[in-house]
């Protein structure tokens, strides 16, 4: 389980190891995305002389936010009703616990240093299912009294999904997905903050789940 600062209980639906150590380590990769790799200056000079035909999301301005009235909002406070919420949600972001999954802004990194067109679609592919997970956790019944976490989460991921969207485009537009990759940290870390709280909201209730139906969340450290 969760807590906001971020260390973890056993007891929670979502089971996170080594998460203090990777946002440290998030800021570390930022720091190494600065324009001075020769791969990046090649990159760069080629984007300013062409004009791209899709201009991804800016950093600063989120293209979307979901509000109360976009999701399914439940009076009920009935334990059954709210352990059945949290398996669904399990069920829904149980891709992050995926040995493959990798954070995008290693991605980002290993793309560009590498020339590794498979890491940038590998970005693609991620933010697809990102954009999945958003559409399935908007038509989840939430209870009234998660519904704000529940946005949060939803919100995030899509967040998250932008800047995936500006950062897949490493090869012809490096500059805009270098700045998207910057406020990556950021955004990631969120998310880990909205799951201490998702645990939060269940360990308050006494709602319990076995360890089959936990997810147990393990942060790609690789570049």
């Amino acid at each position: 389980m969760f807590r906001v600062t971020m260390w973890l209980l056993a007891g929670g639906l979502l089971v996170a190891v080594g998460v203090m150590g990777f946002l440290w380590y998030l800021g570390g990769v930022a720091n190494k995305l600065s324009p001075d790799d020769t791969r990046l200056i090649s990159l760069v000079a080629r984007a300013n002389n062409s004009a791209p035909l899709i201009t991804a999301p800016t950093p600063s301005q989120p293209a979307w936010q979901y509000s109360p009235s976009d999701i399914t909002i439940s009076a009920t406070t009935q334990p059954s009703a709210i352990r059945a919420y949290g398996l669904e949600l399990a069920n829904i972001l149980r891709f992050y616990a995926e040995p493959e999954w990798q954070n995008e802004m290693a991605l980002t990194v290993r793309a560009i240093k590498n020339d590794d067109a498979l890491a940038a679609k590998m970005i693609v592919a991620q933010r697809l299912r990102q954009q999945q997970a958003v559409g399935q956790l908007v038509n989840v019944v939430t209870p009234e009294d998660a519904a704000d976490i529940h946005l949060q989460l939803i919100n995030t991921i899509l967040r998250l999904a932008e800047l995936d969207f500006a950062m897949e485009k490493i090869f012809d537009q490096p500059i805009l997905a270098l700045e998207n990759a910057r406020i990556y940290p950021q955004h990631y870390s969120e998310l880990w903050q909205i799951f201490a709280k998702i645990n939060q909201y269940f360990l308050d209730r006494e709602i319990v789940f076995s360890s089959e139906e936990k997810i147990n969340l393990h942060p790609s450290f690789n570049l």
